[in-house]
């Protein structure tokens, strides 16, 4: 018996399914009938675990009477609720993510706005700091480098550098 959620937001990735193997025993419905998840999708081992102690249950409540529409019925219900959860989830861990580069980047901002000394080369090498590195300001700063060392770094060696700093960017910032 397959069971499939409907899709909760727009995203189309975003359901769960499962199919239901019953067995049924000589003595249905006095006696319980074996279920098992065949297959899932989007659901992990542990929910899958929940799941079928959750049926258990009904199937206990249940014996004595003709029971699997009433099992497919309590896990379509405990499937729906389930995805509803995960992407409450979801959204909480995305939303917290968010903020806490917030306040990330509000602190780097706050730190080099109260560096005691004015010169945009110290700036510019503070970015390199590695707890400084993951912020937007620390990007633009880090970009400014080679203007201060003008001695140091060749225009043969400028363009390679900006190619740094793009995959840089690329690779943390394109990761969240």
């Amino acid at each position: 018996m397959d069971i499939k959620t409907e899709n909760a937001t727009d995203n189309p990735e975003e359901y769960a399914a499962i199919s239901l193997k019953f067995t049924y025993v000589p003595s249905y419905p006095d006696e319980a009938p074996i279920v098992e998840v065949a297959d899932s999708e989007n659901l992990s081992d542990p929910d899958i675990e929940d799941l079928m102690e959750f049926l258990q249950s009904i199937i206990q409540e249940n014996l004595g009477m003709v029971m699997v529409y009433t099992i497919v019925s309590e896990a379509s219900e405990w499937l729906s609720k389930r995805l509803v959860t995960v992407i409450s989830e979801k959204k909480k861990a995305e939303e917290l993510r968010i903020q806490q580069a917030e306040e990330e980047e509000r602190a780097y901002i706050g730190l080099v706005e109260k560096m005691p000394f004015a010169n945009p080369f110290l700036k510019a090498v503070a970015s390199l700091d590695p707890c400084n590195r993951k912020t937007s300001v620390a990007l633009e700063l880090m970009k400014e480098l080679p203007l201060y060392a003008l001695n140091v770094v060749q225009d043969s060696e400028k363009e390679a550098y900006d190619l740094e700093i793009h995959s840089f960017q690329n690779n943390h910032f394109s990761s969240k």
